[in-house]
């Protein structure tokens, strides 16, 4: 979940810093999010999140994992945030969103 979120939360800041038209900037970063990391015919590259006081060291490097290899809860938050950039940022006219469902 956190290799997604982690990626949403790029986004979000990029559009809070940016003063100006973030249109553009902004579809673009959406449309990269949902053809990469949401998009369950591509692997995902999971990033682990140290626990509290773990030393950098000691935490397992990134890893790619495919879809059906997540944990439930994982496989869930990808395809439900696929759907939910798919229907609420983009327009009816893209075809690509349709590659988004599972």
């Amino acid at each position: 979940m956190y290799a997604i979120i982690n990626e949403v939360r790029k986004i979000v800041t990029y559009s809070q810093t940016i003063y100006s038209s973030t249109t553009q900037g902004g579809l673009q970063r959406l449309v990269l999010l949902s053809t990469t990391v949401l998009n369950p015919h591509i692997s995902l590259r999971v990033t682990h999140v140290p626990l509290i006081g773990q030393k950098a060291d000691d935490v397992n490097e990134a890893d790619t994992r495919p879809h059906d290899d997540l944990t439930a809860v994982g496989a869930a938050t990808r395809t439900a945030f696929a759907q939910a950039v798919a229907s609420r940022f983009m327009a009816p006219r893209y075809v690509w969103p349709r590659c988004l469902k599972t």
